[in-house]
């Protein structure tokens, strides 16, 4: 039952008003009522799963991004001196003050990680200009394809050569064509 009732501003106010047999019929949902909100909530939990694995990805990528850069120069610094690379391994790196603490494999002395494996980093020594140990390489093991094609196409201007399965990148549609599903192995060249 609805009541109208005039205020003396002119303002209407409506008072509903249920008997108790309206009461009956209106309590609890109906079958479809509750599918329909069980898949709305389904769609919902799936976007939200999707964009948090998107986000996930981007935010694996740029930290990888900073690591390589990261690694890189403090090769670069602790080797400045030397005049070459000799010596450069996986522990050296490792027991160096600049070394990126979350590239780290617990206490390990060998093991360099990244986001996808354990042992995912290797660095040594590489003759790349003509003369021994002139530069080195920094091995990234086991990427996914998407990022992949995110890490070289961001990194490949920086470094005298980047390859992926041993082949330059030169581009990013190099890098979209050189890197494949599975697991890619990336290879950064620099003096």
């Amino acid at each position: 039952m609805i009541i109208f009732r005039k205020i003396k501003t002119n303002i209407i106010i409506i008072e509903v008003y249920m008997t108790t047999k309206d009461i009956k019929n209106q309590v609890g949902a109906t079958l479809l009522e509750l599918v329909m909100s069980i898949g709305i909530i389904a769609v919902i939990a799936i976007a939200a799963i999707s964009y948090f694995n998107t986000a996930n990805d981007a935010n694996k990528v740029n930290d990888e991004v900073k690591n390589i850069n990261t690694l890189s120069a403090a090769i670069r610094n602790m080797f400045n001196s030397q005049g070459d690379y000799a010596g450069l391994t996986n522990t050296v790196i490792i027991k160096s003050g600049a070394f990126p603490d979350r590239m780290r494999v617990g206490s390990s002395a060998t093991l360099i990680k990244n986001s996808w494996l354990n042992d995912g980093v290797d660095v040594a020594p590489v003759n790349a200009a003509g003369t021994a140990n002139d530069s080195f390489t920094i091995t990234y093991k086991g990427v996914p394809e998407r990022a992949c094609v995110d890490i070289t196409s961001k990194t490949f201007r920086f470094y005298d050569k980047v390859a992926v399965a041993g082949t330059q990148i030169t581009g990013s549609a190099s890098a979209t064509t050189l890197c494949k599903a599975g697991a890619n192995t990336i290879v950064f060249t620099a003096r």
